[in-house]
Parts: C-alpha cells; structure tokens; sequence
C-alpha cells in the first residue's frame, strides 16, 4: 500500500500547538509560537490551520498568563530583597536601645542627641553600602553604649533624646530612589518599645 506524504510542517504544527499550550512553565509557549510560526513557512495553502492555531494560543498564554505572572513574581523578588535590607536597621535598633536602657538603669541618664552617622547617602558607592568606618563608632556616645558597624551597611543611625525619653532611629534609602524607609525603637528609662516603621520598602 502508497503511503502518503504527510504534508509539510504538519509535525511541527503540531510540536507548536503542543508547547504553546503548556502554560506553566515559562517561555515554553514562545518556543511553541517559533515553531507553529515555522510550520506557516513551510506548510501548503489549506493545511496552516494548525500553526495559525499554535501561534494564536502560544501568544495568548504569554500575554494572558505568563506575562502577568511574571510581572508579579519580579515584584515580589524585589520585595523579599528589601525586606532583607531591613533585617540590618532591625536588628542594629535592638542592639543599641536595649545598651541604652542597660546604661540608663546605671546611671538614671540617657545619652545625647546625634547626627545621622555616617553623614551622606551610600548610593554611588560599591553595593549602594556605606563602607565600614570604625572611626565613626569609636567617639562617645557610640563608644559607651559599645556600639559599631564593622562590615559595609545601608543604614544611618543616630539617638534623638527629647529629656524624658531617647528615640533611636535607622534610616536608608534602599532603593537609592531618594525615598527614605525610617526605623524608629523609643526608650522611656521604663521599657523599650517595639520597632515602629515609616516606608519601610521604599
């Protein structure tokens, strides 16, 4: 028995439209397009149905589903990298407010008011991080309430004592967009109060 041809492109019409419709794995659509686009080349007049329906459901999967869900997943990366910036102002707060109650139950006084430290924005500077300055911690009132930052860092820190209690702040502009995510932690000489935040992912 004559087998008969099977007509041009057919295969990879049908490898196309099979790709095309596997949605959830990334990019595995436009590989179906490419080849549902190849079998349109290379197939007859009348047998293009399938590469017309290859590319027609690969680019509504990359536009429908993928492109959405690749947009929310970059979004959600970007915001888990933030939120591990912040682990450094967080955890560096602590540090100094529960030195500053330990000092002030010894000696009834709360340190000084301080400028931001270091001075300046680190975006410009390698890993937008200020580079590690041991200098700066060693002048009181870092020094007493032993306290410094020996790797590179994104934050500023500095104490602000109103008389009755102090507020010791973080602050970094994490995105080097020029917005500013602030971390607050008060002591009253009674208790330290939980980290409060402003921005915290600009």
């Amino acid at each position: 028995m004559e087998t008969v041809p099977k007509p041009k492109g057919q295969g990879l019409a049908v490898a196309g439209l099979i790709l095309s419709s596997i949605f959830f794995i990334p990019l595995l659509p436009l590989v179906g397009m490419i080849l549902g686009g190849i079998a349109l080349a290379k197939a007859p007049p009348g047998r293009k149905t399938l590469g017309v329906v290859a590319v027609c459901v690969g680019a509504a999967c990359l536009l429908v589903i993928q492109a959405p869900i690749s947009v929310i997943a970059i979004q959600s990366f970007k915001r888990y990298i933030v939120r591990a910036k912040t682990v450094e102002a967080k955890m560096n707060l602590r540090r100094i407010a529960d030195q500053v109650m330990a000092n002030h139950l010894e000696s009834g006084k709360f340190p000084p008011t301080t400028d931001w430290v270091p001075a300046g924005s680190p975006c410009g500077l390698p890993g937008d991080k200020f580079p590690a300055n041991p200098m700066l911690w060693a002048a009181p009132p870092w020094s007493e309430l032993q306290f410094e930052i020996a790797d590179p860092h994104y934050y500023q820190y500095r104490l602000v004592n109103s008389g009755s209690e102090i507020s010791v702040q973080a602050q970094g502009d994490l995105n080097c967009n020029k917005l500013t995510s602030l971390f607050e932690r008060k002591v009253d000489g009674v208790r330290v109060h939980p980290i409060e935040t402003q921005n915290e992912f600009e």
